[in-house]
């Protein structure tokens, strides 16, 4: 539960520092003594190098949360073995006691 909650807080956080930067950085070029052509420049540039590190950021969650998955999966069928086993060798144990228990009567 506490996991989640700290997910969501450090993908909050990252948005934020995104949108920090890019507020900043259209600002700061926005106040930059510079022709309107190379402020076009700059903000194209800006732009593309925070969409690409959005899709970078994106990629690299569903990469944590593809192996989270996996590793889930895999507990959750070790959990289910063991617990087979435990049914299992608690029915042999059973039958063991009634085979017995008919032999001594």
């Amino acid at each position: 539960m506490c996991d989640r909650h700290n997910e969501s807080s450090g993908s909050n956080a990252l948005l934020s520092f995104l949108l920090g930067m890019g507020i900043g950085g259209v600002l700061g070029i926005l106040y930059a003594p510079s022709s309107g052509e190379e402020m076009r420049r700059r903000l194209k540039y800006y732009a593309e190098e925070t969409a690409d590190k959005v899709v970078k950021k994106t990629q690299d969650i569903r990469e944590e949360a593809d192996a989270t998955v996996k590793k889930v999966s895999n507990e959750f069928k070790a959990g289910k073995e063991k617990i087979k086993a435990a049914l299992d060798a608690g029915k042999n144990a059973f039958k063991c006691d009634k085979n017995e228990e008919e032999e001594n009567n």
